[in-house]
Order: C-alpha cells, then sequence, then structure tokens
C-alpha cells in the first residue's frame, strides 16, 4: 500500500499558518518527546480522524509538567485549526 494514499482523505494542518505556528511552540514548550512533531503529525491526524475527536492527549510522562495536556482544534473543510490546550486538572490556555 502506498503510504501517501494511505492519509490522502486525512484532513490536515495548515502547516503555514500562525494558529500552527502557535501549536507547535506550544508542543515543544510542553513536551518531553526527544521526536519533532514533524515525525508525529501524520499519527496525531490519524489518531484524531480515526476516534472522530478534535483533540488528542499528551500524556503525563511526556509531558515536562508532568501533567496530561488536551491540545484542542477546530475541524473545517478538513482543516485543523489549533484552538489552544487545556492542562486536564487546569484552566484552559
Amino acid at each position: 500500500m502506498n503510504y501517501l494514499k494511505k492519509y490522502d482523505n486525512f484532513p490536515d494542518f495548515d502547516y503555514f499558518s500562525r494558529n500552527y505556528r502557535d501549536f507547535e511552540k506550544d508542543f515543544h514548550e510542553l513536551s518531553a518527546l526527544k521526536v519533532p512533531l514533524t515525525f508525529l503529525t501524520d499519527d496525531i491526524r490519524a489518531t484524531m480522524r480515526a476516534s472522530g475527536d478534535t483533540f488528542f492527549i499528551l500524556d503525563a510522562a511526556n509531558c515536562k509538567e508532568m501533567v496530561k495536556i488536551r491540545f484542542d482544534f477546530d475541524l473545517k473543510d478538513d482543516i485543523y485549526t489549533y484552538k489552544g490546550y487545556v492542562r486536564l486538572n487546569g484552566k484552559y490556555e
């Protein structure tokens, strides 16, 4: 199976928008993962599409603050737009 075909009809991020740069900045500030976000975006999109959710959760073990973080998005016209993040034991950022 062709890798590109597998992700052909998935909603995508608007990689050149300000909201994606905000997401990228927030993710790198909060994530303790050694893997750059660039290598995770296909998995994040596939997970959100498969679950039908417009968010994904960074678990506490992979967060610098040791709390779960939920990254929220809007989905419109097959484009994910970043809204912000929530510490699952705190307020909306």
